[in-house]
């Protein structure tokens, strides 16, 4: 503290405004108050004054402000003109004159207010409200199931209620029973039975007319006669059919009772009365296989081990077993005979409808369906019981219905299993439309690459890979160099056609030029690989030894971090001897960056450093050119000096881009809802596309589905839609997802459980008090069919201690946890666990420390698989500091001052910083270098 402090009137940079209560009234100077008040201030009474701190300093004159302007001097408030001249004054003391006396008041003696209390409310009536539209409603499936009711197979109307209960009652059989007694009564009521269907039934062979829809026998089907069974094995065969009977219903009746087992002794004496209308209406559904059990299928004991199976002395577990197996096959012989005899009558559909629904067999039913030329309905059979999407999409082309088979196959990922199916059985008709419609499928999403091997077996279909090349090409980028590698080495082109493409792509001096080389060089070698003599061969290896030499020079500049066998071999792949040998030797440069030795690089951008729009969010694409988003100016793609390309008219605070850069989403807020629009960076055009209410949403997304959480599901949103459309969701999470990430093989999310308090922000929890860990979950899906691997409690350590934490999501899964303590800014990256039963120690990962200041807090958090970035907001500014996962330290940190927020992107080659000022900043952190740094304007 010095003995003499002198603050005089004037401009100074006020950290906040004094406004005197008994001078302006109470109500004048709450006013007041809240009219320079903002985002993060805070309130605060002083005696007869009301405080007023700003979250970041203005530029004030004392003599002409509303308010006396408070300015920070050697660690205490001042509010000038003052002299001061006592040393004893504690720290962060507010020092004003008030009756010709300077006044010193403590920070103990502030009372923090809250403004909300101020206003009064009492007169206030809500008015009438009409809303302009209506509500987003659910989400439509993108893909609605057809399935084949029971009733379109059978023709005819089912007591499906009446089958459901019984369904319900057999599950209680399966409880073990006693081995139930063969009675006297059951036989002599069953023989009976028996004997009268017998004596009433039509003889075969006696002129008996066919009905309607039967046919006759075809000679194939003839087979020959078997030897009838001697008189001791039919009385057999008929004696452990009864005894199998008596058994059913004797514990069907003391299990159920006698309504339910006299329905299944009327069920079977249908079947062997031949009233097979009658019977399949009562005809209870089985298992296909006995190790295929389903809840709804007839056991009368369920597997258990052996001890537990001894229903009574003297009696083993393979007995127990044996009967459950013989009531099984009992009643699949009875399906299969009528089956057989159905078919034999041509009725079909009837036939197929015990194969799908009594025995399970579907696969069977579909087959049969489609050779009887029911190919509609073999198509609905397929996709209504979920069987491999392969064998829908088939059925679906076969049935005609081509629309259908491709948005099935796009809805499931089915195209290249589909592919392989069709190849394998030879059907070249429709592996020629399903190759054509996957291909085109692939170009709309932005795999040109792909696209291009998928259509290229069809000859008169190349021209179409040709444009689907230049397009690729002419976006330039990684994406451009493997598309002309494929141009050159099928012959589509000389050297002499690529030339100026060629003049281009090696002459870019930037870091994305070199990356795009080697991804060039890269291709060029797998390609001489498979191919050594193809058609563009020798034009390949030209400009492969162009490549290697353009590669050399960037690894001299230190553009590039290629090692020397990854050059070795692609200097042998051009066939040039003296070239492989005449390599220099080469440092191993990738080692030196990510050791620890290397200082942390710092920079500096002044607040007078500015562009003309404030950028919302940035994105770098594949091809080196950066998306820009503006707010409600539009989105902005710029060239990598800064030159505008092109420009969108959709509003966009944030973007989403996707995995190939060929399109992206803007998403621009309304209220609780987010507006959602598509922008296609190829044809250079965007289009509104749906208002949604989202929490969280993974930052790209591949192959048209976008992984989004609304207040009640996660779903996967169709991209290629015309309106939001769910291809996938699953819903009653039981929470709020904040967080989603989805890379190519996995999608992860992470869920706050619903009951359980999440501020966002620091002033919604009390100061001075602990934030209570919250009860947070992470589950974890395999792609690209969702499939749900793990699910598991991400417990909160004692470590996270304070006022306000984020929650986020590493690109492989990993849970990242960020928290704000006292003096430190604390961050822990968890390694992605493999498994459910994963541990939850913090050893499975790594903390990453920063120092705190007076009044920082943490505004943004990016993560790639080997880094992590944090941007803070302070007095001067935003700093943003970068650190390696592999051991938690920095390695470089950029202070943008004047802006209050920054957008973060960071992936494993690049981070990517733009600010409410108009500065764009890329920073390489392989190379450890500045590629770019701009002014939006």
């Amino acid at each position: 503290m010095p003995r003499a402090l002198h603050v005089p009137a004037g401009h100074h940079d006020a950290q906040g405004l004094l406004f005197d209560v008994e001078l302006l009234g109470l109500d004048r100077a709450r006013a007041r108050a809240l009219s320079v008040m903002g985002p993060g201030s805070e309130v605060f009474s002083v005696g007869p004054f009301i405080l007023v701190l700003l979250r970041s300093p203005r530029l004030l004159d004392s003599r002409s402000s509303r308010g006396g302007v408070v300015t920070a001097r050697a660690g205490l408030l001042l509010v000038p003109p003052i002299s001061l001249q006592d040393p004893s004054v504690p720290e962060s003391s507010l020092v004003f004159r008030r009756g010709g006396e300077t006044q010193v008041a403590p920070p103990i003696s502030w009372v923090r207010e809250d403004p909300s209390r101020w206003i009064d409310l009492s007169a206030y009536s809500s008015p009438t409200l009409s809303p302009l539209g209506e509500p987003p409603g659910p989400l439509p499936a993108a893909l609605e199931v057809k399935f084949v009711p029971k009733q379109k197979l059978l023709h005819a109307d089912i007591d499906a209620a009446a089958i459901d209960a019984l369904r319900e009652a057999l599950d209680r059989v399966r409880e073990e029973l006693p081995p139930p007694r063969l009675r006297l009564v059951d036989l002599l009521r069953s023989w009976w039975a028996r004997a009268k269907a017998s004596l009433s039934a039509p003889k075969s062979g006696s002129g008996t007319r066919l009905g309607a829809g039967q046919v006759a026998m075809e000679p194939a089907r003839l087979e020959l006669p078997r030897l009838r069974p001697g008189l001791f094995a039919r009385l057999r065969e008929r004696l452990g059919a009864w005894v199998m009977r008596g058994r059913l219903l004797e514990g069907l009746q003391r299990a159920l009772g006698m309504r339910q087992a006299e329905y299944i002794g009327q069920m079977l004496d249908m079947f062997e009365r031949g009233d097979l209308s009658q019977a399949l209406r009562h005809a209870i559904p089985i298992a296909p296989s006995r190790g295929e059990l389903e809840p709804t299928s007839l056991g009368l004991a369920k597997p258990r081990p052996r001890d537990e199976l001894r229903i009574s002395r003297g009696e083993t577990t393979m007995r127990g077993l044996a009967v459950s197996d013989a009531l099984f096959d009992h009643l699949r012989q009875t399906y299969r005979r009528a089956y057989e005899r159905l078919l034999r009558e041509g009725r079909v559909e009837e036939a197929a409808y015990v194969l799908a629904e009594l025995i399970g067999e579907t696969y069977e039913a579909i087959d049969l369906l489609e050779k009887h030329d029911k190919l509609e309905l073999a198509a609905e059979l397929a996709e209504g019981r979920k069987v491999q999407p392969a064998v829908v999409v088939r059925q679906w082309l076969v049935a005609g219905e081509v629309s259908r088979a491709i948005a099935y196959a796009r809805h499931t990922r089915a195209f290249e299993a589909a592919l392989l199916l069709l190849e394998r059985r030879g059907e070249t008709d429709l592996t020629r439309s399903l190759r054509v419609a996957y291909a085109d499928h692939l170009a709309e999403t932005g795999e040109l690459e792909r696209a291009v091997e998928t259509i290229w077996p069809l000859a008169d279909a190349r021209a179409l890979a040709d444009r689907w090349i230049e397009l690729g090409i002419a976006q330039g980028g990684p994406e451009a160099a493997r598309l002309l590698a494929q141009k050159l080495m099928r012959g589509s082109a000389s050297f002499a056609d690529v030339r100026e493409q060629l003049r281009t792509m090696l002459s870019a001096a930037t870091p994305d030029g070199a990356r795009t080389r080697w991804v060039l060089a890269r291709k060029l070698t797998n390609e001489l690989g498979v191919a050594p003599k193809g058609p563009g061969a020798l034009g390949a290896k030209a400009l492969l030894s162009a490549v290697v030499r353009a590669s050399i020079a960037d690894r001299g500049l230190g553009r590039s971090i290629l090692s020397r066998a990854d050059l070795t071999r692609a200097a042998r792949a051009t066939g040039d001897g003296a070239l492989a040998a005449d390599l220099p030797a080469l440092a191993d440069l990738s080692s030196r960056l990510e050791g620890g030795g290397i200082a942390v690089d710092t920079f500096l951008f002044e607040k007078s450093d500015t562009g003309s729009f404030g950028v919302d969010a940035a994105v770098l694409l594949p091809n080196g050119r950066i998306l820009v988003a503006l707010g409600e100016a539009g989105v902005k793609m710029l060239s990598p000096r800064g030159k505008t390309i092109a420009t969108f008219d959709v509003p966009a605070h944030a973007l989403v881009v996707s995995a190939k850069g060929e399109s992206a989403i803007a998403i621009a807020e309304r209220g609780r809802l987010k507006r959602l629009s598509k922008i296609d960076l190829l044809w250079r055009k965007a289009s509104r596309w749906d208002e949604l209410e989202l929490t969280a949403y993974a930052p790209t997304y591949r192959e048209g589905r976008w992984f989004v959480a609304t207040p009640t599901e996660v779903v996967a949103l169709d991209v290629l839609a015309s309106r939001a459309a769910t291809s996938w969701r699953v819903d009653r999470l039981g929470g709020r997802v904040v967080s989603i990430r989805a890379s190519e093989l996995t999608m992860a999310f992470v869920m706050v459980q619903s009951e359980h308090t999440w501020p966002s922000e620091r002033e919604t929890w009390p100061p001075g008090e602990s934030m209570p860990a919250p009860i947070v979950e992470l589950w974890r899906y395999d792609l690209p069919s969702p499939t749900l691997r793990s699910r598991r409690d991400a417990a909160m350590t004692k470590s996270w201690d304070g006022r306000a934490m984020q929650l986020g999501l590493t690109p492989e899964g990993g849970l990242v946890r960020v928290g704000e303590l006292e003096s430190t800014i604390l961050v822990f990256v968890e390694r992605a666990h493999r498994s459910s039963e994963s541990s939850e120690s913090e050893s499975m990962g790594i903390f990453v420390e920063w120092p705190k200041g007076e009044g920082t807090r943490l505004c943004a958090v990016a993560t790639s698989t080997g880094r992590v970035a944090l941007a803070l907001l302070g007095e001067r500014g935003v700093e943003v500091v970068a650190f390696r996962r592999s051991d938690g330290k920095p390695f470089v940190h950029a202070l943008f001052e004047g802006t209050e927020s920054v957008s973060l992107s960071l992936d494993e080659a690049q981070l990517v910083v733009g600010d409410r000022l108009g500065r764009v900043w890329v920073y390489d952190v392989e190379l450890g270098v500045v590629a770019q740094d701009l002014r939006v304007s």
